[in-house]
């Protein structure tokens, strides 16, 4: 568990404020896309620090995939195979 969070820890974070113009281009975008307002500040957010949007949710990927190329989904990558406990 400790090396769990490490690795948590370690990882380069970015913090984003959520305010009222990322509200309002995410409203302008969910109306635009057809996406929840919820999801499209997520996608504003990252297109605005350039950084990949992995998401597990099929509705948003599938309504987005298209026009936003930095949007992956989870499902495409395979899972890691089960380790064994020692």
């Amino acid at each position: 568990m400790l090396a769990s969070l490490k690795v948590l820890r370690d990882i380069d974070i970015s913090y984003i404020e959520v305010g009222w113009d990322l509200v309002n281009r995410a409203t302008a975008y969910s109306l635009k896309t057809g996406v929840s307002p919820y999801n499209a500040v997520y996608v504003l957010a990252a297109k605005d620090i350039r950084a990949q949007l992995v998401t597990a949710d099929k509705r948003p990927y599938n309504a987005l995939k298209d026009e936003e190329p930095s949007l992956l989904y989870l499902g495409d990558y395979p899972r890691p195979s089960a380790r064994a406990s020692p």
